[in-house]
């Protein structure tokens, strides 16, 4: 069931992956933005940063609502298929029990709904990890830098989109901020908090305004301590460390250990 919330300026806050400092950044920012009536977090809360456990605790506190994004599966309700993960087993053992649980019950989406305008999901704004069917398939109407991921087809945006009735659909899970369009369906990327991968270290997260027409959204930018958090990584003993600190380093999609595939080439 998906939850629906009244709001008029929301802000999103998506793919934290363990970097307490950039989220502690993102944090203040909005806290001095008296405009925003509501903040969603699009989910991604642990995997990859150096402080997963603080990272969880600290969006458990602020009570907001959260979402399931696919890196929390991997350490939840898809743990068994990604267990052989040295990344994910090492932020899982880092996680406590209480927020493993919590992690696991997250819903899949919300929706925000502009006040005054009634019960009508053509003004929703549509808040997702990925896309609205679920949390892996990247939707991408802009060229991205992880070779794995190609555009998205008209046939696969009618996959993933067929339901949507919402006037924007929202999302992260790309890294980076993209807008565009399938047919009269409108969809919006997000830019990360803790690893951006568009080539800015500064910490993404977005702002979405009802304009009394349709859904705005402001990219935000913040600057904090990124070498802090680079030597964190390094510091943290969690596996394929320096792949981590690059992508930190970079903001760009960092490579990680080759696989045995890799290998025979």
């Amino acid at each position: 069931m998906t939850e629906t919330i009244e709001a008029r300026n929301v802000a999103l806050v998506f793919d934290i992956h363990g970097n307490l400092r950039a989220l502690e950044a993102v944090l203040e920012d909005i806290a001095d933005r008296s405009e925003i009536d509501a903040v969603i977090f699009g989910g991604d809360y642990a995997v990859n940063g150096p402080e997963p456990t603080e990272c969880v605790r600290r969006v458990m506190e602020t009570s907001h609502p959260a979402i399931l994004g696919n890196t929390d599966e991997y350490l939840t309700t898809k743990y068994e298929a990604h267990r052989e993960d040295p990344v994910v087993e090492w932020t899982r053992q880092q996680l406590e029990d209480s927020q493993l649980d919590w992690l696991g019950a997250r819903p899949f989406d919300v929706s925000v709904a502009p006040p005054e305008q009634g019960d009508v999901a053509e003004n929703h704004l549509h808040v997702v990890h990925a896309n609205p069917v679920d949390t892996e398939r990247p939707i991408l109407v802009e060229p991205h830098a992880y070779s794995g991921w190609s555009m998205t087809s008209p046939e696969e945006a009618d996959e993933l989109l067929q339901n949507e009735r919402a006037q924007m659909t929202v999302f992260g899970h790309i890294h980076y901020p993209m807008a565009g369009r399938f047919g009269d369906r409108r969809v919006r990327a997000v830019g990360s908090v803790g690893f951006p991968w568009d080539g800015n270290q500064k910490a993404a997260y977005g702002l979405a305004r009802w304009n009394g027409n349709g859904w705005t959204l402001q990219d935000i930018r913040i600057s904090y301590d990124t070498e802090s958090v680079v030597e964190a990584i390094l510091e943290s003993g969690m596996p394929e460390a320096e792949a981590r600190a690059d992508s930190i380093r970079d903001a760009s999609f960092a490579p990680l250990a080759p696989s045995d595939d890799d290998d025979e080439e």
